[in-house]
C-alpha cells in the first residue's frame, strides 16, 4: 500500500540520516548521542512497520496507514529536534569540542604562568622588603653607635680640657705655694727681739697656716686634675671599643665569636678601667660586668 502522504517525511528522515553519518560526532556529549540512538531506532522501526504494512481482510487500511505516519511523524520530529542540534555542533569550527579543549588548556596555562609570575613577584617584593628592613635594623644600628661614639667622643674632649685646666692651676699653686716658702724662708721679716713668746709662736703659726692652704690648695688641684683625666681616659677608650666593635662584629664568622665581642665591648665600655690617675682604681672583674652583660643579653633577646 504506499504512503504517498508521507513522502515529504521519508525525505527528510533520510536527508538528516545523511548527514548525521557524514558529520564528526565523537566529541558529542554522550547523553546528546544516546537520545540520537534512542529517536534514530524508533524512527526506524516506524519506517519498518510501514514498509512491511499489508492490510488484511477487513482491516481499516486508510486510519492504520494514518495512524503509521503519525507515529512517523512524532518520532521524526524528536529525531530531527536533537540531530539539529548535534549537527550545528558538529558543523561549527568555533564549537569544535578539541579546539574547546585546546583552548582551554591554553588558557589553563596561561593563568599557570601569570599565577607563577605573580608567586615570583611576591617572593621579591618579600625579598626586597626582608633586605630594607635588614638596612633599615643595620642603619638604626650603625646610627646608635655613631651617636654613643659621639658622646663618649665629646665627653672624653671635655673632660681633656677641664683637666689641663687644673694641670695648669695645680701649676701655678705650685709655683705660688715655692714662692711662698722661700720668701718666708729668706726674705720675710724675722721676729723683733722685744717679742714675746706668745707673739713668736703667733708670727711662726700664721706663715705655717698660710704655707698649708697652699699645699692643700695644690693637692687638692692635683686630685681634680687626676679625676678629669682618669675620665678622660675612661671615656676615650669607650670612644675606640665602640668605634671598632661594628668593624669586628661584620667580620665575625660565627654567632660565638660576635659574642666574643659583645663580651669585650661590654666590659670596655661598662667595667671601671684601672688608669693610673685614680689610686682606687677598681678590679674589673669585681665591678658587676656580668650582671650587665646579662641585662644586655635579655634585652637584646641573644643568647651568647
Amino acid at each position: 500500500m504506499a504512503f504517498t502522504e508521507g513522502e515529504s517525511d521519508f525525505r527528510n528522515v533520510r536527508t538528516i540520516a545523511t548527514r548525521l553519518l557524514a558529520a564528526d560526532l565523537e566529541m558529542l556529549p554522550p547523553n546528546m548521542v544516546n537520545q540520537l540512538i534512542g529517536y534514530a531506532t524508533s524512527t526506524r522501526d516506524a519506517l519498518k512497520t510501514i514498509s512491511t504494512f499489508t492490510p488484511a481482510a477487513g482491516q481499516d487500511a486508510k486510519g492504520t496507514q494514518v495512524s503509521y505516519l503519525t507515529n512517523l511523524r512524532s518520532y521524526y520530529e524528536q529525531f530531527a529536534s536533537v540531530a539539529g542540534t548535534a549537527l550545528s555542533l558538529a558543523s561549527r569550527p568555533e564549537l569544535d569540542l578539541t579546539d574547546i579543549r585546546r583552548r582551554a588548556d591554553e588558557a589553563l596555562g596561561d593563568l599557570r604562568s601569570k599565577i607563577d609570575e605573580a608567586r615570583a613577584i611576591q617572593d621579591k617584593a618579600a625579598a626586597d622588603a626582608q633586605r630594607t628592613v635588614s638596612s633599615l635594623q643595620a642603619a638604626a644600628g650603625a646610627g646608635g653607635v655613631a651617636r654613643y661614639t659621639r658622646l663618649f667622643g665629646d665627653e672624653a674632649t671635655a673632660h681633656r680640657k677641664a683637666a689641663l685646666k687644673w694641670l695648669w692651676t695645680t701649676a701655678l699653686l705650685g709655683l705660688g705655694t715655692l714662692a711662698y716658702a722661700i720668701w718666708a724662708l729668706w726674705s720675710a721679716p724675722g721676729i723683733p727681739r722685744e717679742a714675746t713668746v706668745s707673739e713668736s709662736i703667733q708670727y711662726g703659726l700664721g706663715k705655717l697656716l698660710i704655707f698649708t692652704v697652699l699645699v692643700s690648695a695644690v693637692i687638692w688641684s692635683g686630685r681634680v686634675y687626676r679625676a678629669h683625666q682618669h675620665n678622660y681616659i675612661v671615656n676615650r677608650h669607650r670612644q675606640i671599643a665602640l668605634t671598632t666593635f661594628e668593624t669586628f662584629v661584620e667580620n665575625a664568622a660565627d654567632p660565638e665569636t660576635k659574642s666574643a665581642v659583645l663580651r669585650q665591648t661590654t666590659e670596655s665600655i661598662f667595667a671601671l678601667q684601672p688608669t693610673g690617675y685614680v689610686s682606687q682604681d677598681a678590679d674589673p672583674s669585681t665591678t658587676g660586668t656580668g650582671q650587665i652583660l646579662e641585662i644586655v643579653r635579655n634585652i637584646g633577646g641573644g643568647k651568647t
